[in-house]
């Protein structure tokens, strides 16, 4: 008699040939391109009616392992690379984050978005590496991409902070940390950081160490060493804070 392994092969697949050799696409996959379609056409006009269809793909595939992994990324992707509606996708998952609990998800929403956050920013940290076979041009773009992905970074680790799914000790280390690389561009970071969240400043429980960043921040702003254009972001800070310092 033909055993399953000979009538389906060795890779699952009738004949032993291998699924994307025929094409075929994993459930996994399927449900990423879902949610992608859904989120490429997000804005704010069409949001709960987007939101519902999103919550229908999730509920459906809440059996999946991969579900919050690729829910995460392409949020992430989108809530970092259009700054303009960081909020709204910060709103979003604040919203997810209860419901996927609601209909049994067990991973959480919440703490694999801030993983996410930590490692794109250790990651993105790093000085900028020039690579000297690109053209002067192709520097500068590839620099800015990376700048980019940083401040989307830190604008949506910031909205997430206000809608309490962050804790402020995140805020603080990842301060401390853009303080002591001290380039032009961490204090950049720094001062976009701060600046998204100097909402919360009366309700920050990390006021001694908050007058500390601040106490740094204060001397460089005043710092003729710093380009002119970073001590005016920091000043622009310490006028939106004033409190803190």
């Amino acid at each position: 008699a033909e055993s399953r392994s000979d009538a389906v092969g060795v890779s699952g697949s009738p004949g032993g040939r291998t699924p994307w050799a025929r094409g075929v696409v994993s459930v996994t996959e399927k449900i990423r391109r879902q949610l992608k379609s859904i989120l490429n056409k997000l804005t704010r006009d069409n949001y709960w009616s987007l939101h519902t269809q999103l919550l229908e793909v999730c509920f459906k595939a809440r059996g999946d392992e991969g579900l919050v992994e690729v829910l995460v990324c392409e949020l992430f992707a989108k809530a970092t690379t259009e700054h303009e509606f960081v909020e709204m996708y910060a709103d979003l998952c604040a919203v997810l984050h209860g419901e996927l609990q609601d209909i049994g998800v067990k991973c959480s929403l919440n703490q694999a978005l801030l993983r996410m956050c930590e490692q794109t920013f250790n990651r993105y940290l790093e000085a900028f590496a020039i690579d000297d076979a690109l053209t002067e041009d192709d520097q500068y773009v590839e620099h800015v991409k990376h700048k980019t992905k940083m401040l989307g970074n830190v604008k949506f680790m910031s909205q997430l902070l206000r809608r309490g799914m962050a804790p402020q000790k995140m805020l603080l280390l990842c301060a401390e940390r853009l303080l002591s690389v001290n380039s032009a561009d961490a204090l950049e970071t720094l001062s976009v950081l701060l600046t998204c969240a100097a909402v919360d400043a009366p309700q920050c429980v990390e006021q001694q160490h908050m007058q500390q960043v601040f106490r740094r921040v204060s001397a460089l702003a005043v710092d003729q060493q710093q380009p002119q254009r970073v001590r005016c972001l920091l000043q622009d800070l310490l006028d939106k804070w004033k409190g803190p310092v």
